[in-house]
């Protein structure tokens, strides 16, 4: 006779549990945030008063550095009133309390166009594409009773140039055609009769642009390179 194996009563195994529950059953321990260390007021107080000192420091800066920026160009804007020549451009040198920018444009930047020692360099490898050097004054410029002056020369001669008066309400007139000689010379141009489209109390930009020399039916599709060279540029007082 095989005796039948005897099943733990259920009273057993809930014992065996609660032992097991309570001896060998660990609990997960609660997580804890790290508390953010929070800076005393004081602290607060006295970067904030920094801060503060720093800022209005900065502010009290630009507003001396405007005033005397501002100073100075009501300065020059009394003194060139007066003056028989104001020079824009003296020997290749710019003059900077009058000129804010100057800059070559179009295919000007493509070439050897330069601010050079003694000289400004005008380029244009292509004659059928626009060149350009542009001036933009830092206040505008009463011209109404002033000629026009330039030294320039060509590299070959003959080229051909315009130049171009701006007022501040963005109109202006040009000068087309005005033929560039081989050697160095001087060109007045009175600008008086010439303005009638333009505020010329109010100049404020002067740009000179290249034209192409002529050329031969041979010569139609070839690539002239215009070289202008410039050494002064002046705004001379009528007599």
């Amino acid at each position: 006779m095989i005796d039948t194996v005897k099943r733990p009563s259920f009273k057993e195994d809930a014992l065996y549990k609660h032992i097991a529950d309570t001896y060998f059953y660990q609990k997960n321990r609660p997580k804890f945030k790290k508390k953010k260390d929070i800076p005393p007021l004081n602290d607060l107080a006295r970067v904030s008063m920094v801060s503060l000192a720093l800022v209005v420091s900065l502010a009290i800066l630009i507003t001396m550095f405007s005033f005397s920026r501002r100073s100075y160009t009501d300065a020059v804007k009394k003194r060139i009133v007066g003056m028989k020549v104001i020079a824009i451009l003296n020997k290749g040198s710019i003059n900077r309390d009058l000129i804010n920018t100057i800059q070559f444009r179009g295919y000007a930047k493509a070439g050897k166009s330069s601010i050079f020692k003694g000289m400004i360099i005008l380029n244009n490898p292509q004659k059928y594409n626009w060149a350009d050097m542009s001036i933009d004054f830092r206040f505008p410029i009463d011209v109404s009773s002033r000629d026009l002056s330039l030294s320039f020369r060509g590299n070959t001669g003959g080229e051909k140039i315009n130049i171009v008066l701006r007022d501040t309400n963005n109109r202006s007139f040009r000068m087309d055609d005005i033929s560039v000689p081989y050697n160095w010379s001087n060109k007045t141009i009175p600008l008086k009769k010439r303005g009638s489209n333009i505020d010329l109390t109010k100049v404020d930009h002067l740009r000179i642009e290249t034209g192409y020399v002529g050329e031969s039916a041979s010569q139609k599709d070839s690539l002239i390179n215009i070289m202008i060279y410039v050494k002064d540029i002046n705004l001379i007082k009528e007599m």
